[in-house]
């Protein structure tokens, strides 16, 4: 707000103030507005173009968001970040070989970064490949990402006794920082009550980016349950909310 008194033409105020929208506050309205705004003082800006891509993703408008992030990519083809945003939105179009081509790449810009192997491993798994997944957490350097990821690779692998002492450790690990985390596990495993347990841990603890958490497929088994339209709502998330909000972003022209 004080970049906006200085400034009132700052677009970066206002995707600062859009982040805090989507992942601190479930406000995906306000963060519509911000971005709007954003995009109305700099239309070409692929800084904003990409930040709007998250946006379209967390209104679960899948399509545009790919469209509006393989333009901003193909514009700054060195970007780890945005090679690593596309694989992501790729991952929730359930594109799982483009999300992992991606994140590959991003791998290739940005050796050290982190949650990459971690989220090449979740695709792998998600494929019906837990073996392979196991292989890209352990190279994950994002211990707590490691771990999670581990612990969900150890039960689609059907190991018991690993998977719950994992799990235990996660527990202890991610609890109290990360439970929107531990809410994912449990709800692979098919867990519902612990599921939602955590969920409401997560939404008590204002977890990062619960709105997008609907976009999630580790949630699937969970989907009929009441309880999930129940946090939807509470994290403004539901299709109803979502298709409420009216946010358009034009590639511009000649692209």
């Amino acid at each position: 707000m004080k970049m906006l008194a200085i400034d009132p033409r700052s677009a970066s105020a206002h995707i600062y103030l859009a982040s805090i929208a989507i992942f601190y506050d479930n406000d995906l309205a306000a963060a519509a507005r911000h971005y709007e705004q954003a995009l109305e003082l700099q239309p070409t800006s692929d800084t904003v173009l990409g930040n709007a891509a998250g946006l379209l993703v967390n209104l679960g408008r899948l399509e545009q968001a790919v469209a509006l992030q393989e333009y901003v990519t193909a514009r700054d083809p060195l970007n780890a970040v945005r090679y690593s945003n596309l694989g992501t939105y790729y991952f929730y179009s359930a594109r799982w070989d483009d999300a992992i081509a991606a994140y590959r790449t991003a791998l290739k810009l940005s050796p050290n970064a982190q949650h990459l192997y971690h989220s090449i491993g979740l695709a792998r798994m998600l494929q019906g490949r837990p073996e392979e997944a196991m292989e890209e957490f352990a190279l994950e350097p994002d211990m707590d990402a490691a771990l999670q990821g581990t612990t969900m690779a150890l039960h689609a692998l059907g190991r018991g006794q690993a998977y719950e002492q994992r799990l235990a450790e996660a527990l202890e690990k991610l609890g109290e920082t990360s439970p929107a985390f531990i809410a994912q596990i449990y709800a692979w495993s098919g867990d519902a009550d612990n599921t939602f347990a955590w969920l409401a841990k997560a939404v008590e603890q204002k977890d990062n980016g619960l709105a997008g958490q609907f976009l999630e497929p580790y949630y699937a088994s969970v989907h009929a349950d009441p309880r999930w339209a129940e946090f939807l709502q509470r994290t403004g998330s539901s299709q109803q909310q979502r298709d409420s909000i009216e946010f358009r972003v034009d590639l511009p022209s000649g692209s």
